[in-house]
């Protein structure tokens, strides 16, 4: 990986890295939304500017600045964005050395660069057949609270290289430019951009794409840690993939078995095209409301440290029921509805009696409040779905 000034990363791993872009999944409206309760937001600076970052991380110690044309390090020419996080932006350069399309990360002043770049240098050294780092035997997996579906991206093929950046434009469109405008009419302050850019799409349709093209990376290690030289208690997951524990039993560090929750939603997500609670204007206490609905109820001791489950249910334990009027969806319920009854409708066959089972008992144990009752990953592997389907689908489609 290769570091740039003003605090820019270059993260190409093996080779560049070509999209970190993710088409985005069209909304469904359900009954769940009627449930949620609304968060509250802070004010504006600046006027709403659509698919772009958060504009007031324009200030000192957040964002830098970066247009179109600008050259970093006299090397990286910047020809397009590709998308933004919490506490980066990220762009399209053109290497002019190797005459090659890379993915910049451009990072935020005050973000953890050094730690990311640590964690990037240790996975590269991983020898990818002996599943050793450094010949010592530690799993290459040895970060944690990474994993969801925005950091798990499709190499862009090498055919991308060829174009010209007339030609990029031409295919994929160029950059929109949209002016940075302050709520109050007050001129921009110094460091603010004059325009923003909302990102460019370089995905293909997933029924256009071939399990030979489905090259997967593991990208953005900004808030990744290793669990054997830190102890973490505060997750940086999405709240939808959040291991529970991290809320419930804060004195307590995450470990795999937290990174184990993480991967059970994003297996959900994968299988059932979104995440398994609803998160439109969702609180913290509402996802954890979604929870004992599709699961079960909690341990009992983390009853007493949620102090918001009156809004939800009539008693603070097991015996608790939802309160008059508020919808509850069982874990099967959305999968019939989310999974099943789209599939029937779409002339797809469904997911048989005998596999439905098999995958909610995978997802089941995978999902267990308690962060010692989960399985390893070696254990998942070893579950009946894995076995019996989706090991041998992977293998089939490979052929």
């Amino acid at each position: 990986m290769a570091r740039l000034p003003c605090r820019v990363l270059v993260p190409l791993f093996s080779r560049p890295v070509h999209s970190l872009q993710r088409k985005r999944l069209p909304s469904h409206s359900t009954q769940l939304g009627r449930n949620l309760t609304i968060a509250s937001t802070s004010p504006f600076v600046y006027k709403l500017i659509e698919d772009v970052e958060r504009l007031e991380r324009y200030r000192p110690g957040g964002f830098h600045p970066i247009y179109i044309g600008d050259r970093l390090h006299e090397r990286y020419r910047v020809v397009h964005k590709l998308g933004y996080g919490s506490f980066s932006t990220i762009w399209l350069a053109r290497d002019e050395r190797l005459s090659k399309y890379v993915a910049v990360k451009v990072c935020a002043a005050d973000d953890a660069v050094r730690q990311e770049a640590d964690t990037l240098s240790r996975l590269s050294e991983a020898d990818p057949h002996a599943g050793s780092v450094n010949g010592r035997g530690d799993l290459v997996p040895a970060v944690l609270d990474h994993l969801h579906l925005g950091n798990l991206l499709l190499r862009f093929p090498s055919a991308l290289d060829n174009l010209s950046e007339e030609e990029l434009y031409e295919t994929y469109g160029a950059p929109e430019p949209e002016a940075v405008v302050r709520e109050d009419g007050k001129p921009l302050e110094q460091g603010v951009p004059l325009h923003v850019i909302p990102p460019v799409w370089l995905g293909k349709p997933c029924e256009d794409i071939t399990p030979s093209d489905a090259n997967l990376l593991l990208a953005d290690f900004g808030t990744a840690f290793r669990p054997s030289t830190e102890l973490r208690y505060q997750s940086y997951a999405p709240l939808e993939i959040r291991p529970p524990e991290a809320r419930l039993e804060p004195t307590t560090p995450l470990s795999f078995k937290s990174e184990i929750w993480s991967l059970g939603c994003t297996i959900w997500a994968l299988v059932a095209n979104r995440p398994l609670v609803e998160m439109v204007l969702s609180t913290e206490d509402d996802v954890t409301a979604q929870h004992v609905d599709a699961l079960g109820p909690l341990p009992e001791e983390w009853w007493e440290k949620w102090a918001g489950w009156n809004k939800y249910f009539t008693e603070p334990n097991a015996a608790g029921r939802p309160i008059e009027g508020r919808w509850v969806w069982s874990l099967e319920e959305r999968f019939e509805e989310w999974v099943q009854k789209l599939k029937r409708e779409e002339g797809m066959a469904t997911l048989n009696d005998r596999e439905m089972e098999a995958f909610f008992k995978m997802v089941r144990l995978m999902l267990k409040f308690k962060p010692g009752d989960r399985p390893t990953a070696r254990q998942v592997l070893e579950t009946e779905w894995m076995r019996e389907w989706a090991l041998p689908e992977r293998e089939r489609l490979l052929k």
